[in-house]
């Protein structure tokens, strides 16, 4: 049985560094970002099953050994509510379960997927991808799988104003507040999520950004973003 879902586009490229820091309520325990073209010899994971080991490596050196490799992936998609601003986006979820996956359409993409399954038992891991400038977070959904089979919580917001289908918020103010508010947003909207009760191990998080989604990826851990003018742009990561 397939699923139909709204396609989504491909993220788009920047620059960022790396930063250390808390989210709120959860310990940060190390921030990765992507900056575009560093690694060259490096191919894109959906290009590459030597990329996506990379990346799994790589976030298995900032996080404790995961849970046993389970079978399949489960995914869920959850909508965020930002009442301050009075806006909300979507924010798929994949992760570890032992139900049978079957062929679901997302977009354009074919994914053998388990949806709105249970969770396989013990406290996950969790990892939250940012998508980049105007982009779409199922650009991300090979490794996001790949971490679900490894035993990962992966949470992928779509940026509001952002991504590849409204983009009118790119390289605005609002846009350097809205990342990481909504990056953090989700993370709340997970450990809330019912299925995720007594899944998900607060004390293990990671954040992956590509492009702007490792400026994101910064905001979050702590860091001042300024304008082309020198403006410091308050970030507000915290909901409320």
């Amino acid at each position: 049985m397939l699923k139909q879902f709204q396609p989504f586009g491909r993220a788009s490229g920047a620059k960022a560094s790396a930063a250390g820091g808390r989210i709120p309520g959860v310990r940060l325990n190390r921030v990765l970002h992507v900056v575009a073209g560093a690694w060259p010899h490096i191919t894109w994971p959906e290009k590459s099953q030597a990329g996506l080991k990379y990346w799994a490596g790589m976030i298995n050196s900032c996080l404790e050994e995961a849970s046993p490799m389970p079978t399949y992936v489960g995914a869920l998609e959850l909508t965020v509510d930002d009442a301050r601003f009075d806006l909300s986006f979507p924010a798929l979820v994949f992760y570890p379960t032992s139900t049978l996956s079957e062929t679901s359409r997302i977009g354009p993409y074919l994914l053998e997927l388990a949806w709105e399954s249970e969770v396989i038992a013990g406290k996950h891991p969790l990892v939250v991808i940012s998508h980049g400038t105007g982009g779409t977070h199922l650009g991300y959904r090979t490794l996001a799988s790949r971490l679900a089979l490894s035993g990962y919580v992966v949470v992928m917001p779509e940026h509001p104003g952002n991504n590849r289908n409204n983009n009118e918020l790119a390289e605005s103010d609002a846009n350097l507040m809205y990342r990481p508010r909504h990056v953090s947003m989700s993370i709340d909207a997970l450990v809330r999520e019912r299925r995720f009760e007594n899944h998900v191990d607060e004390n293990r998080v990671a954040v992956i950004g590509h492009s702007m989604g490792g400026y994101t990826a910064l905001a979050v851990a702590g860091g001042m973003p300024a304008t082309a003018q020198g403006i410091t742009v308050e970030t507000q990561p915290t909901s409320g």
